[in-house]
């Protein structure tokens, strides 16, 4: 018998969204804006519902994670924003541990 999984499921206009280095200002208004944007397009795409968060490292200003609510979507209450794109920047950094290179520091 398999052990149980979970599977999250990016929405395709996300995953292309972040396919291209996103740099921003790192002025809170610009991050917010942008992470603004991305709420409006999964509800404009019908992919969630109206939140989205991003991870930004912070001195350069570039958007390592952006997640969208999928709670709906994936079946699954864990799927929120800010979890969603907490789960997708420590994929990238290939760590739990996102404090643990002090090198990088981010901000959700």
């Amino acid at each position: 018998m398999q052990p149980p999984q979970a599977t999250i499921e990016i929405p395709s206009w996300l995953a292309e969204t972040m396919q291209s280095p996103v740099a921003l200002s790192t002025a809170d208004d610009a991050r917010m804006q942008w992470t603004i944007e991305l709420a409006r397009r999964n509800i404009h795409e019908r992919t969630g519902g109206p939140f989205a968060a991003a991870i930004f490292e912070e001195t350069s200003g570039e958007c390592v994670a952006a997640g969208v609510n999928l709670v709906v979507t994936a079946g699954m209450s864990v799927a929120h924003a800010e979890a969603v794109a907490i789960m997708l920047a420590q994929l990238g950094a290939g760590s739990y541990d996102l404090a643990g290179n002090p090198q990088r520091r981010y901000s959700l």
